[in-house]
């Protein structure tokens, strides 16, 4: 289910915390994805 979330069109991510990601967002977050998904 959490992989799902690498299936949604995104570039960007505003996250409350921290720097906003303005451009291939999806990239960099996939390995921590996936590597969240791998340990549940």
């Amino acid at each position: 289910m959490l992989l799902g979330i690498l299936d949604l069109d995104f570039d960007k991510v505003l996250p409350a915390h921290g720097a906003p990601v303005l451009a291939d967002a999806k990239s960099l977050y996939r390995p921590a994805i996936e590597r969240a998904a791998a340990s549940r």
